[in-house]
Protein backbone atom coordinates (compact mmCIF):
# COMPACT_ATOMS: atom_id res chain seq x y z
CA UNK A 1 0.00 0.00 0.00
CA UNK A 2 3.30 2.53 0.65
CA UNK A 3 4.02 2.59 -2.81
CA UNK A 4 0.62 3.13 -3.92
CA UNK A 5 0.51 6.53 -2.12
CA UNK A 6 3.76 7.68 -3.58
CA UNK A 7 2.95 6.88 -7.51
CA UNK A 8 2.56 10.06 -9.19
CA UNK A 9 -0.47 9.66 -11.60
CA UNK A 10 -3.64 7.59 -10.15
CA UNK A 11 -5.88 7.95 -13.35
CA UNK A 12 -4.51 7.32 -17.12
CA UNK A 13 -7.34 8.48 -19.23
CA UNK A 14 -7.40 7.17 -22.82
CA UNK A 15 -9.16 8.11 -25.42
CA UNK A 16 -10.17 5.60 -27.98
CA UNK A 17 -10.29 6.05 -31.48
CA UNK A 18 -7.00 6.84 -33.06
CA UNK A 19 -5.49 6.21 -29.75
CA UNK A 20 -6.16 2.80 -28.26
CA UNK A 21 -7.30 1.38 -31.92
CA UNK A 22 -5.57 1.60 -35.10
CA UNK A 23 -7.04 2.93 -38.50
CA UNK A 24 -9.03 -0.23 -38.90
CA UNK A 25 -10.62 -0.15 -34.82
CA UNK A 26 -8.45 -2.46 -33.81
CA UNK A 27 -6.91 -2.78 -30.48
CA UNK A 28 -3.41 -4.23 -30.93
CA UNK A 29 -2.37 -7.14 -28.56
CA UNK A 30 0.71 -4.91 -27.13
CA UNK A 31 -1.88 -2.32 -26.32
CA UNK A 32 -4.34 -4.47 -24.22
CA UNK A 33 -1.31 -5.88 -22.80
CA UNK A 34 0.07 -2.39 -21.51
CA UNK A 35 -3.27 -1.57 -20.71
CA UNK A 36 -3.28 -4.67 -18.43
CA UNK A 37 -0.49 -4.40 -16.76
CA UNK A 38 -1.02 -0.02 -15.54
CA UNK A 39 -4.61 -1.53 -14.08
CA UNK A 40 -2.30 -4.66 -11.95
CA UNK A 41 0.07 -1.31 -10.89
CA UNK A 42 -2.89 -0.24 -9.78
CA UNK A 43 -3.78 2.70 -11.70
CA UNK A 44 -7.02 3.56 -12.68
CA UNK A 45 -7.23 3.28 -16.51
CA UNK A 46 -10.51 4.60 -17.82
CA UNK A 47 -11.68 5.02 -21.29
CA UNK A 48 -12.20 8.61 -22.38
CA UNK A 49 -14.31 8.51 -25.20
CA UNK A 50 -17.24 10.19 -27.56
CA UNK A 51 -18.37 6.77 -27.47
CA UNK A 52 -21.83 5.18 -25.68
CA UNK A 53 -21.30 2.23 -22.95
CA UNK A 54 -23.06 -0.27 -25.07
CA UNK A 55 -19.34 0.09 -28.04
CA UNK A 56 -17.14 -0.58 -25.60
CA UNK A 57 -17.75 -4.09 -24.50
CA UNK A 58 -15.46 -5.83 -26.11
CA UNK A 59 -12.43 -3.65 -24.92
CA UNK A 60 -13.85 -3.84 -21.40
CA UNK A 61 -13.86 -7.45 -21.66
CA UNK A 62 -10.23 -7.03 -22.74
CA UNK A 63 -9.18 -5.10 -18.99
CA UNK A 64 -10.99 -6.86 -16.38
CA UNK A 65 -9.81 -4.39 -13.75
CA UNK A 66 -11.28 -1.67 -15.43
CA UNK A 67 -13.86 0.12 -13.32
CA UNK A 68 -14.90 2.85 -15.04
CA UNK A 69 -15.74 5.29 -18.44
CA UNK A 70 -15.80 8.52 -19.46
CA UNK A 71 -18.16 8.44 -22.46
CA UNK A 72 -20.15 10.36 -24.52
CA UNK A 73 -17.35 12.79 -24.41
CA UNK A 74 -17.71 13.25 -20.71
CA UNK A 75 -21.46 13.27 -20.66
CA UNK A 76 -21.83 10.05 -19.16
CA UNK A 77 -19.97 8.96 -16.14
CA UNK A 78 -20.05 4.76 -16.22
CA UNK A 79 -19.51 2.09 -13.57
CA UNK A 80 -18.49 -0.66 -15.25
CA UNK A 81 -18.52 -3.62 -12.70
CA UNK A 82 -21.33 -2.27 -11.14
CA UNK A 83 -23.09 -1.23 -14.84
CA UNK A 84 -25.00 1.75 -13.83
CA UNK A 85 -24.26 5.82 -14.46
CA UNK A 86 -22.35 7.93 -12.06
CA UNK A 87 -23.13 10.49 -13.81
CA UNK A 88 -24.95 11.80 -16.81
CA UNK A 89 -25.70 15.23 -18.18
CA UNK A 90 -28.33 15.99 -21.00
CA UNK A 91 -28.80 18.81 -24.24
CA UNK A 92 -31.54 21.40 -22.54
CA UNK A 93 -34.87 19.89 -24.11
CA UNK A 94 -36.12 23.42 -25.69
CA UNK A 95 -32.51 23.04 -27.58
CA UNK A 96 -33.60 20.30 -29.42
CA UNK A 97 -35.86 21.48 -31.83
CA UNK A 98 -33.38 24.12 -33.26
CA UNK A 99 -31.08 21.36 -33.88
CA UNK A 100 -33.80 19.13 -35.42
CA UNK A 101 -34.72 22.13 -38.10
CA UNK A 102 -30.38 22.03 -38.48
CA UNK A 103 -29.19 18.78 -38.45
CA UNK A 104 -32.42 16.57 -39.73
CA UNK A 105 -31.56 16.53 -43.68
CA UNK A 106 -31.29 13.71 -45.82
CA UNK A 107 -27.88 15.03 -46.65
CA UNK A 108 -26.65 13.57 -43.06
CA UNK A 109 -26.24 10.81 -41.09
CA UNK A 110 -27.42 11.49 -37.22
CA UNK A 111 -26.37 9.73 -34.07
CA UNK A 112 -27.88 10.40 -30.17
CA UNK A 113 -26.93 9.64 -27.28
CA UNK A 114 -29.57 8.34 -24.96
CA UNK A 115 -28.91 7.02 -21.45
CA UNK A 116 -25.65 5.24 -22.54
CA UNK A 117 -27.11 3.79 -25.72
CA UNK A 118 -27.02 4.83 -29.58
CA UNK A 119 -29.94 5.97 -31.34
CA UNK A 120 -29.87 6.20 -35.50
CA UNK A 121 -32.09 8.14 -37.47
CA UNK A 122 -31.83 5.46 -40.31
CA UNK A 123 -31.94 1.44 -39.80
CA UNK A 124 -28.91 0.65 -41.71
CA UNK A 125 -30.61 -2.87 -42.35
CA UNK A 126 -33.22 -1.25 -44.65
CA UNK A 127 -31.31 2.10 -45.76
CA UNK A 128 -27.68 0.31 -46.58
CA UNK A 129 -27.19 2.68 -49.72
CA UNK A 130 -27.70 5.80 -47.52
CA UNK A 131 -25.43 4.87 -44.44
CA UNK A 132 -22.26 2.93 -46.74
CA UNK A 133 -21.96 6.73 -47.91
CA UNK A 134 -20.93 7.98 -44.17
CA UNK A 135 -19.68 4.19 -42.43
CA UNK A 136 -18.38 0.45 -43.83
CA UNK A 137 -22.45 -0.82 -43.30
CA UNK A 138 -20.67 -4.05 -41.99
CA UNK A 139 -19.96 -2.44 -38.86
CA UNK A 140 -23.02 -0.95 -38.79
CA UNK A 141 -25.03 -3.71 -38.51
CA UNK A 142 -22.80 -4.76 -35.87
CA UNK A 143 -23.67 -2.56 -33.77
CA UNK A 144 -27.66 -2.78 -34.33
CA UNK A 145 -28.41 -4.42 -31.80
CA UNK A 146 -27.28 -2.01 -29.43
CA UNK A 147 -29.13 0.72 -31.03
CA UNK A 148 -32.36 2.24 -30.74
CA UNK A 149 -34.69 1.79 -34.05
CA UNK A 150 -37.17 4.20 -35.28
CA UNK A 151 -37.15 7.82 -36.65
CA UNK A 152 -34.28 9.28 -34.50
CA UNK A 153 -34.91 13.25 -33.68
CA UNK A 154 -38.66 13.94 -34.26
CA UNK A 155 -39.32 10.89 -32.23
CA UNK A 156 -36.96 11.83 -29.46
CA UNK A 157 -38.39 14.79 -29.14
CA UNK A 158 -41.99 13.71 -29.25
CA UNK A 159 -41.54 11.59 -26.73
CA UNK A 160 -39.44 14.29 -24.70
CA UNK A 161 -36.30 11.91 -24.04
CA UNK A 162 -32.94 13.38 -23.02
CA UNK A 163 -29.92 13.37 -24.99
CA UNK A 164 -26.36 13.90 -23.51
CA UNK A 165 -25.05 14.30 -27.21
CA UNK A 166 -25.70 14.48 -31.11
CA UNK A 167 -22.95 13.93 -33.55
CA UNK A 168 -23.74 15.06 -36.88
CA UNK A 169 -21.72 12.98 -40.13
CA UNK A 170 -21.34 14.81 -43.03
CA UNK A 171 -19.82 13.70 -46.71
CA UNK A 172 -17.50 16.63 -46.87
CA UNK A 173 -15.49 18.99 -44.91
CA UNK A 174 -17.60 21.92 -47.14
CA UNK A 175 -21.14 20.16 -46.16
CA UNK A 176 -19.68 20.40 -42.21
CA UNK A 177 -18.75 23.98 -42.05
CA UNK A 178 -21.90 24.89 -43.50
CA UNK A 179 -23.78 22.90 -40.62
CA UNK A 180 -21.17 24.49 -38.58
CA UNK A 181 -22.16 27.61 -38.83
CA UNK A 182 -26.10 27.07 -38.98
CA UNK A 183 -25.88 25.80 -35.51
CA UNK A 184 -23.29 28.70 -34.48
CA UNK A 185 -25.78 31.20 -36.39
CA UNK A 186 -28.82 29.61 -34.01
CA UNK A 187 -26.89 30.56 -31.25
CA UNK A 188 -28.07 27.88 -28.74
CA UNK A 189 -25.45 27.89 -26.05
CA UNK A 190 -24.04 24.16 -26.42
CA UNK A 191 -20.34 22.75 -27.24
CA UNK A 192 -19.69 21.99 -30.80
CA UNK A 193 -16.54 20.16 -31.22
CA UNK A 194 -14.68 18.33 -34.12
CA UNK A 195 -14.92 14.38 -33.80
CA UNK A 196 -13.10 13.76 -36.99
CA UNK A 197 -12.45 15.49 -40.17
CA UNK A 198 -16.22 15.40 -41.91
CA UNK A 199 -18.32 14.92 -38.00
CA UNK A 200 -19.22 17.45 -35.62
CA UNK A 201 -20.37 16.56 -31.76
CA UNK A 202 -23.08 18.57 -30.32
CA UNK A 203 -22.98 18.58 -26.30
CA UNK A 204 -24.60 20.46 -23.52
CA UNK A 205 -23.09 23.58 -22.37
CA UNK A 206 -19.89 23.45 -20.55
CA UNK A 207 -19.75 19.77 -21.84
CA UNK A 208 -16.11 17.83 -22.58
CA UNK A 209 -13.96 15.06 -21.77
CA UNK A 210 -12.21 17.41 -19.18
CA UNK A 211 -15.16 17.89 -17.75
CA UNK A 212 -15.90 13.76 -17.31
CA UNK A 213 -12.30 13.99 -16.05
CA UNK A 214 -13.07 16.44 -13.35
CA UNK A 215 -16.33 14.75 -12.38
CA UNK A 216 -14.45 11.19 -12.33
CA UNK A 217 -11.33 13.01 -10.14
CA UNK A 218 -14.02 14.14 -7.62
CA UNK A 219 -15.83 10.87 -7.39
CA UNK A 220 -12.68 9.14 -6.42
CA UNK A 221 -10.87 12.06 -4.87
CA UNK A 222 -8.05 12.84 -7.00
CA UNK A 223 -6.31 15.59 -8.03
CA UNK A 224 -5.88 16.88 -11.90
CA UNK A 225 -2.43 16.63 -11.61
CA UNK A 226 -2.27 13.33 -10.44
CA UNK A 227 -4.19 12.31 -14.08
CA UNK A 228 -2.75 11.48 -17.39
CA UNK A 229 -4.84 12.27 -20.71
CA UNK A 230 -3.91 10.46 -24.12
CA UNK A 231 -5.51 11.63 -27.34
CA UNK A 232 -4.84 12.73 -30.95
CA UNK A 233 -8.09 14.30 -31.74
CA UNK A 234 -9.38 18.09 -31.05
CA UNK A 235 -12.35 16.69 -28.52
CA UNK A 236 -9.32 15.98 -26.98
CA UNK A 237 -7.84 18.79 -26.51
CA UNK A 238 -9.58 20.62 -23.39
CA UNK A 239 -8.84 17.22 -21.27
CA UNK A 240 -5.22 17.61 -22.71
CA UNK A 241 -4.73 21.00 -20.89
CA UNK A 242 -6.68 19.98 -17.43
CA UNK A 243 -4.07 16.58 -16.88
CA UNK A 244 -0.74 17.04 -15.11
CA UNK A 245 0.78 14.71 -17.80
CA UNK A 246 -0.69 15.46 -21.41
CA UNK A 247 0.72 13.19 -24.12
CA UNK A 248 -0.24 13.56 -27.46
CA UNK A 249 -0.45 10.34 -30.42
CA UNK A 250 1.97 10.79 -33.13
CA UNK A 251 -0.89 10.74 -35.45
CA UNK A 252 -2.45 13.73 -33.63
CA UNK A 253 -3.20 17.38 -35.19
CA UNK A 254 -0.90 20.07 -34.34
CA UNK A 255 -2.85 21.78 -31.47
CA UNK A 256 -3.01 19.02 -29.96
CA UNK A 257 0.84 18.13 -29.91
CA UNK A 258 1.17 21.65 -28.62
CA UNK A 259 -0.78 20.72 -25.92
CA UNK A 260 1.27 17.60 -24.99
CA UNK A 261 4.03 17.17 -22.59
CA UNK A 262 5.21 14.00 -24.42
CA UNK A 263 4.30 13.12 -28.42
CA UNK A 264 4.91 9.00 -28.73
CA UNK A 265 3.97 6.91 -32.12
CA UNK A 266 0.87 7.08 -33.70
CA UNK A 267 -1.82 4.37 -33.55
CA UNK A 268 -0.42 1.99 -35.90
CA UNK A 269 2.59 1.74 -34.06
CA UNK A 270 1.42 1.22 -30.66
CA UNK A 271 1.84 4.49 -29.45
CA UNK A 272 -0.71 4.16 -26.71
CA UNK A 273 1.26 1.30 -25.21
CA UNK A 274 4.03 3.77 -25.58
CA UNK A 275 2.23 6.36 -23.56
CA UNK A 276 1.75 3.55 -21.01
CA UNK A 277 5.20 3.05 -20.72
CA UNK A 278 5.97 6.24 -20.04
CA UNK A 279 3.54 6.84 -16.97
CA UNK A 280 4.13 3.31 -15.44
CA UNK A 281 8.29 4.27 -15.49
CA UNK A 282 7.23 8.23 -14.00
CA UNK A 283 5.46 6.03 -11.43
CA UNK A 284 8.38 3.77 -10.47
CA UNK A 285 10.52 6.52 -10.17
CA UNK A 286 8.06 8.36 -7.49
CA UNK A 287 7.90 12.19 -6.93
Amino acid sequence: MESKTKKRYKILALDMDGTVLDDSKHQSKKVADAINQALESGIEVVFCTGRAPTEMDEYVLAAPKMRYEICESGALIYDVAEKKVLSQTAIPEEKLPAIRDIADKEDKMILAFHNGVICMRNDPKLDEAFTAKFFSVKNLIRYWDKVCKGPLLAHMIDEKKSMEKINVYHLSKEDKMNTLKKLQDADLGLELVYADMNSIEISPHGMSKAEGLKILCSLLNVSMEEVVMVGDSDNDLEALKVAGFPIAMGNANERVKRAAKLVVSDNNHDGCAEAIAAVLDANSQGE
